[in-house]
C-alpha cells in the first residue's frame, strides 16, 4: 500500500489577525492515493504480479520475485487527484509505503523519485535514504511494516507548484533490486 502525503501552505479566506488587517497563511495537509499503477515493460526487469493491488490497504498485495542481482520493473503510481489550490506553496512531501520482504537484508531501492510535467521534472532519488526505519522488513509479529520517504519539510529538491502536483502525470516511481 502506498500513500502520498503532501503538506502545503495556502492563504485562508478569513483572517486570524485580531485586528483584521491581514490574511495570514495557514498550513494544510492532504493524503493522496494513486488512481493508477503501472510498471515499465523492459524485458530485462522482473515483473510485478498484479501491481494494481498496491492501490488499497486491504491485505491484497502486489508482489515480485527477484533473483540474485536482479532488478524489478519500475512501478509508477499516478493520477492522485490532489486538488491543491492554485498558488499554494508546497513545503514538503512524505511518501508512506507499507509492505515487507521475505529477505529484507538483500532487498534495496534503486529508485524512489517523483516525476512531474510529462516527466521533465525529476526529484531527488530517495532510494536507501531511510536505513533506520529498516524498510522492507516485517514487524516482529510478521505483519507489514510502514515507512516514510521525504518529510514535512522535504521538497525532494524541487520547487513544486500546484499545477504539477494536480496533473494526472504527477508520479511516484519505485524500483527495487536484490543485492
Amino acid at each position: 500500500v502506498l500513500m502520498l502525503s503532501t503538506q502545503f501552505l495556502i492563504s485562508q479566506s478569513s483572517s486570524y489577525c485580531p485586528v483584521g488587517v491581514s490574511v495570514e497563511p495557514r498550513l494544510s495537509q492532504t493524503t493522496l492515493r494513486p488512481g493508477k499503477i503501472t510498471q515499465s515493460n523492459f524485458s530485462y526487469y522482473s515483473k510485478w504480479v498484479n501491481p494494481i493491488l498496491a492501490k488499497e490497504e486491504d491485505n491484497q498485495k502486489t508482489s515480485i520475485k527477484l533473483s540474485s542481482l536482479k532488478q524489478g520493473s519500475h512501478l509508477h503510481f499516478s493520477d492522485f487527484v490532489a486538488n491543491i489550490p492554485a498558488g499554494a506553496s508546497i513545503k514538503g512531501i512524505e511518501v508512506f509505503v507499507k509492505g515487507q520482504s521475505t529477505r529484507p537484508s538483500s532487498l534495496s531501492e534503486m529508485s524512489v523519485t517523483l516525476l512531474a510535467n510529462n516527466q521533465s521534472v525529476i526529484s531527488q532519488n530517495k532510494a536507501n535514504s531511510i536505513p533506520l526505519q529498516k524498510p522492507w522488513s516485517a514487524n516482529a509479529d510478521g505483519s507489514d511494516k510502514k515507512w516514510c520517504y521525504g518529510g514535512k519539510t522535504d521538497t525532494w529538491g524541487i520547487d513544486w507548484n500546484s499545477d504539477w502536483m494536480n496533473a494526472k502525470d504527477f508520479t511516484l516511481e519505485i524500483q527495487l533490486r536484490n543485492a
